[in-house]
């Protein structure tokens, strides 16, 4: 299989956490974007060569380098026109991974990292996709430890000291994730996380149903009990807040609005926004371009 990607999930702990993870292997021809997340991205390049575009500057990328990708800034890549394009992939959150990237020296500015040893990294992260799927306590915090063993690898041979000291001068740009949740039900927060974490994506009641081991009968019912709404409402809800912040936030498009908060179909975003705003994408754009 030449391209896979898991999802995670998981209430604590706060600090360091992950939301999904996944690999490609020798794709031709590969692009990725114009896409804007709202998290951080850590792509591990473990082969080829690619031209990463961010904003007006452009940089090279090979392999045993890691990318970050920040969220909230529109990221497009294409990998040379010879080149087999194999990464590695975690989506991460958390209080403490700003400063984490920061003491590497990873900042939007310069998201580009020489891994200082590439081939345990990449062990690093195969070790997180192999054992993430192990759906109970047990293998989620084995998950999470082989989470900071992937920093760790990062870290090691690193003889500049780091910083202790907390330093998020732009805490709406970030990606901390502090959340307030709906519910003190474990599905239920395990549910919000997910949503939370994939609503950019193609996301269904069955898929997570399936990662909670709960019918899909059982677990709407028991999520419309607890939060007042059905999950697919709080998709939406998802899809149209994130919406609203890039329209007022960023210059992108309607087609790389529609495409950054799971809504290819920019008609029917469009149609969609206008249901839950009572104005159109365009119009709200210019309403609030001073906000």
């Amino acid at each position: 299989m030449d391209y896979i990607e898991k999802s995670f999930s998981h209430s604590v702990p706060s600090e360091l956490n992950m939301y999904y993870c996944g690999k490609r292997i020798r794709t031709k021809n590969h692009s990725y974007g114009p896409q804007v997340r709202d998290h951080f991205l850590l792509v591990y390049i473990k082969e080829g060569n690619a031209v990463l575009s961010l904003g007006n500057t452009c940089f090279d990328l090979n392999a045993g380098q890691l990318l970050c990708m920040f969220p909230n800034e529109k990221i497009y890549y294409k990998a040379n026109d010879d080149s087999l394009w194999s990464i590695l992939w975690i989506g991460v959150y958390g209080t403490q991974v700003e400063l984490y990237l920061k003491n590497l020296g990873i900042t939007r500015s310069n998201p580009i990292y020489n891994c200082p040893q590439a081939e345990e990294t990449e062990k690093a992260i195969e070790d997180i996709i192999d054992t993430v799927e192990e759906n109970n306590t047990y293998g989620k915090m084995i998950t999470i430890s082989k989470l900071y063993n992937f920093f760790a690898t990062l870290f090691n041979k690193i003889s500049d000291p780091v910083s202790d000291k907390k330093n998020i001068s732009k805490l709406g740009l970030s990606d901390t994730h502090e959340i307030n949740y709906l519910s003190d039900n474990i599905y239920i927060r395990e549910a919000e996380n997910y949503i939370r974490f994939h609503y950019d994506r193609e996301i269904s009641v069955n898929s997570i149903a399936k990662l909670l081991n709960l019918s899909p009968e059982y677990f709407s019912r028991l999520f419309k009990s607890e939060t007042g709404m059905s999950p697919l409402q709080l998709i939406i809800k998802y899809r149209i807040d994130r919406a609203c912040m890039l329209l007022k936030a960023t210059n992108l498009t309607m087609s790389e609005i529609s495409n950054s908060v799971g809504i290819p179909d920019t008609k029917y975003f469009s149609k969609l926004f206008k249901q839950k705003k009572s104005i159109s994408p365009s119009k709200y754009r210019k309403t609030h371009v001073h906000c």
